[in-house]
């Protein structure tokens, strides 16, 4: 750490990144029993991935936030993946994470958390998604989760992004949740 300008400490980006990566299996630990510091841990991920967002790939804390991200997935829902051998079989049904049992306004800080990722992976938005259209979730969270993939496109493929967001118009349990989420995603 060094002194900066008005005698704030700054800290390395490498050591920062080395701080930020036991996040991902913090919010999974945590589960559901501590709202508050899964908020905060929600809301330093938020504030590092929006700071570096224009950051390349290669960058400490653009790393760092990658490797949390590859983990995340299970926060929001254990989906088994997509069986690509027989596309007629049903597909078995994802488990809630602890996101499903957070108060709204620690969920939405998780969901607003996909807009600022440097990249978010199939594993990743599918679980999202899961999360969002479960049967006890605030039809909001769907709605929040659309607009932040649609203000991320930069960090999933155009396929993927636009996978996730029909999935959130078809896969809703109503057509109320569909019609709230529409125009996020336009």
């Amino acid at each position: 750490a060094t002194r900066g300008e008005c005698g704030v400490c700054a800290v390395d980006a490498d050591v920062a990144a080395g701080w930020l990566r036991p996040y991902a299996r913090l919010l999974w630990e945590l589960k559901h029993g501590d709202p508050g510091t899964t908020s905060r841990a929600l809301r330093t991920l938020h504030a590092v991935a929006s700071r570096c967002s224009g950051d390349s790939a290669e960058s400490p804390l653009a790393a760092a936030l990658a490797a949390v991200e590859t983990e995340l997935a299970p926060f929001f829902a254990r989906v088994p993946p997509p069986s690509s051998t027989d596309q007629t079989a049903p597909r078995r049904r994802g488990k809630p994470g602890p996101f499903s049992k957070l108060p709204a306004p620690c969920q939405h800080v998780a969901i607003a958390l996909l807009g600022q990722l440097p990249c978010l992976s199939p594993t990743t938005l599918r679980a999202a998604a899961h999360a969002a259209l479960n049967e006890d979730a605030d039809p909001n969270i769907a709605v929040r989760a659309a607009e932040a993939v649609t203000c991320n496109m930069r960090a999933a493929p155009l396929a993927l992004s636009v996978s996730f967001l029909s999935a959130l118009l078809t896969g809703a349990g109503s057509w109320c949740v569909a019609r709230r989420a529409a125009p996020a995603g336009a």
